[in-house]
């Protein structure tokens, strides 16, 4: 397996870089752009009891640096490569010890390597029929998000059909907000996941299968439902979800959504239920699109049945959206309110603001009831 792996990777860069040697290759490179961001963001947790190192009361601000440069297309190849810089500003506590360090960031902000990672490194061959990315790239499909170093493959089969394959060996998050180290996923095995979609007009479905060799298997399902009637859009959405296991007890998982855009207000009433033995088990170690909530700790456990009604209004260079929710799971339940603000300030500066409050059962000794504050100041160019 590992020989094969090894092949494709070796076959795949070849091939990119033969087809990078073709003449005007210098003016791919010199006809790129670069882009990029200054960044400060300011976050803070209190907990009615502090109970673990995650359930603690921090406060801390940290400033953070990024330079991404995109080369110009040439024969349909081009290549994208960006770094993110952090530095510290402020920390209530230098001293507290997390999970992940020394200091109240290192909750957040962490990496063994230092503060100083490649964010983004991937070679890109696209055309109208087929999109392929190799290397550290951001991933935003079901059970797979964050910052992954991949192969991902997205080919229109035809007007109706899309197939999309993946396969990615570490994952981890860079973004003005967090910093997660990029580690080895499922035991070095890697990951897989393939997936079709398809339309039949009103119907947009997707089906996948994602294969971690020594951990689990998902097989699962979407069905979502589109209609427009004048200024008025509604849509559903029906997602089924079977996690085998290799080490532990299966899970399973239903997702029932249901949307309504009128006036300019966006709204989305949800549900979703886990498996009664082992909610979700596996599927969610490496991402999930499911959660809605900053928090949504209660979801990810078993026999878990969590409603939620989202609501979101643009106003003028502003946009707001509120979400509250509630999490009965087994014998316990707790609820969950986010706010959240994205402020244009002008064309090159934004401001965002997250609050989170969470009301936790008082006879769940491994929950407490916490309010988080979150501030991002950023400026791109």
């Amino acid at each position: 397996m590992d020989k094969t792996k090894s092949s494709f990777i070796l076959a795949t860069s070849f091939f990119l870089y033969s087809n990078l040697q073709a003449t005007n290759l210098d003016e791919m490179f010199t006809s790129g752009k670069l882009s990029g961001d200054v960044s400060i963001t300011y976050e803070s947790r209190e907990q009615d009891e502090e109970i673990s190192k995650y359930f603690s009361n921090t406060k801390y601000s940290v400033g953070s640096i990024a330079l991404n440069y995109e080369t110009a297309t040439y024969n349909n190849f081009n290549i994208n490569i960006g770094f993110r810089k952090f530095f510290e500003i402020y920390e209530e506590d230098h001293n507290f010890i997390t999970k992940h360090g020394v200091g109240d960031s290192t909750e957040r902000i962490y990496d063994e390597k230092g503060w100083t990672i490649l964010s983004t490194a991937y070679l890109n061959y696209a055309n109208e029929n087929i999109d392929i990315k190799v290397g550290r790239q951001d991933l935003k499909t079901d059970w797979l998000t964050k910052s992954h170093d991949a192969v991902a493959i997205i080919s229109n089969i035809s007007s109706k059909s899309k197939l999309n394959l993946i396969w990615s060996k570490k994952r981890g998050r860079v973004t003005n907000r967090e910093l997660r180290p990029f580690l080895k996923i499922n035991d070095n095995d890697g990951i897989y996941k393939a997936s079709l979609d398809y339309n039949f007009g009103l119907l947009d479905t997707t089906t996948y299968i994602l294969h971690a060799p020594t951990s689990h298997d998902i097989y699962g399902g979407k069905i979502k439902i589109n209609k427009e009637f004048s200024d008025i859009k509604t849509g559903a959405l029906i997602h089924l979800a079977k996690i085998s296991e290799k080490k532990q007890e299966d899970g399973d998982m239903i997702e029932l959504k249901a949307y309504l855009d009128i006036n300019g207000y966006k709204s989305t009433l949800g549900y979703v239920k886990t498996g009664k033995k082992n909610g979700w088990a596996s599927a969610a170690d490496y991402g999930d699109l499911v959660v809605p909530f900053e928090e949504g700790i209660n979801m990810y456990k078993a026999d878990a049945q969590t409603i939620y009604f989202m609501l979101s209004k643009k106003v003028y260079n502003s946009y707001i959206t509120g979400l509250y929710g509630l999490t009965e799971y087994g014998d316990y339940k707790g609820d969950e309110f986010n706010l959240w603000l994205s402020h244009k300030l002008n064309k090159n500066t934004s401001f965002k603001l997250g609050y989170t409050l969470t009301n936790e059962d008082e006879n769940d000794s491994a929950s407490t009831d916490m309010r988080q504050l979150n501030m991002t100041l950023s400026y791109k160019f």
